[in-house]
């Protein structure tokens, strides 16, 4: 999630996963200190239930006058944020979306009945703030777990969900008549390519393209004058790019001689057999030089790891189909092989 604060405003864009919240609570806090009336912009299609909750708990919690603004979606875990205060506005062509929790998990019967647990659980607490704000009866939340519920701006407003409908602040492209057969991700990458930029961010309008200019001249340090034209500008862009790029890829390629060059030279001084070479070397890249080194000061003095006679279950093993394990594998599979 993208988090910005300029004067008493919040924004907030993205999707809730984890740090979200450890970002979210130190912006509003940060507000908190110099302002009693703050603005908190959201656009979301939510993410996290527990990063979620935390700056539910925030909002909630804030002794400072907030207003919770939508400003195109507040889809999930979004929509519970948007419960939070009392005063909530959101655009006349935004969306709210409201279902129960979800969960992807793997494992045990006992792990899937215990995640399952967890989700009544969750999905209890969000019926109960639901039924807070809008006063409906329980048979009437419960409907709001099944499947994904869209709601206008307008019928918003009717359930309770918001308290206030505001002009929009850019058209969208196409009409969004059937949220619910997009998916709250379409929903949310539709509006995000028409929200309009933070306070103070670069903007593309005509009226401003000299203060577009010079900032990326300043920001990207181009070695142009700040009366260049566009297409110099944007050649420019194009070389500065092109130039990092190239010291990029040509400083990935010396780590990655220097790494190899370190692997070679531990495999050499232990005196490792032609034929295991490549197996250590595996090992080197991808569980990195130390992992390497751990492995071979393990190593018996007095032979090499008979790593050609192994027979894993279910068929033959070989050198070579054990070639492009790493040292991780190497512990879980066959520790003894080492």
């Amino acid at each position: 999630m993208i988090i910005r604060t300029h004067k008493n405003k919040l924004t907030a864009y993205g999707g809730i996963w984890t740090g979200t919240a450890y970002d979210f609570i130190a912006a509003l806090s940060s507000l908190e200190k110099e302002y009693s009336n703050i603005d908190v912009h959201i656009h979301t299609y939510g993410g996290d239930v527990f990063e979620g909750n935390l700056m539910y708990n925030a909002l909630n919690s804030s002794q400072a006058n907030i207003t919770i603004i939508i400003d195109g979606v507040a889809a999930s875990m979004g929509g519970l944020l948007a419960l939070s205060r009392k005063n909530v506005k959101m655009v006349e062509n935004g969306f709210l979306m409201y279902h129960a929790p979800h969960s992807y998990i793997s494992g045990t019967a006992q792990d899937f009945e215990q995640n399952a647990k967890l989700l009544r659980m969750v999905e209890n607490n969000f019926k109960e703030k639901l039924k807070i704000r809008t006063g409906k009866s329980d048979k009437e939340i419960e409907k709001l777990m099944v499947g994904d519920n869209w709601f206008g701006a307008q019928e918003a407003k009717e359930m309770g969900f918001i308290t206030e409908i505001i002009p929009a602040k850019t058209e969208a492209f196409m009409p969004i008549e059937k949220p619910a057969e997009l998916g709250e991700t379409e929903v949310f990458n539709m509006y995000a390519s028409l929200m309009t930029s933070f306070e103070n961010a670069v903007s593309i309008n005509n009226k401003n393209h000299e203060k577009m200019k010079k900032r990326l001249i300043a920001l990207l340090a181009l070695s142009i004058a700040e009366t260049a034209s566009e297409t110099e500008v944007l050649d420019a862009v194009v070389e500065k790019y092109n130039a990092m790029k190239t010291a990029k890829e040509k400083a990935e390629n010396e780590l990655q001689a220097f790494v190899e060059s370190n692997i070679d030279a531990l495999i050499t001084s232990a005196n490792i057999d032609s034929a295991q070479k490549e197996v250590y070397k595996n090992i080197g890249i991808k569980s990195g030089i130390e992992a390497l080194r751990t492995v071979i000061e393990g190593m018996s003095k007095a032979a090499a790891p008979n790593l050609a006679g192994k027979v894993v279950t279910g068929g033959v093993s070989t050198t070579e189909n054990r070639s492009d394990w790493d040292f991780d594998k190497w512990q879980k599979e066959d520790p003894a092989g080492l």
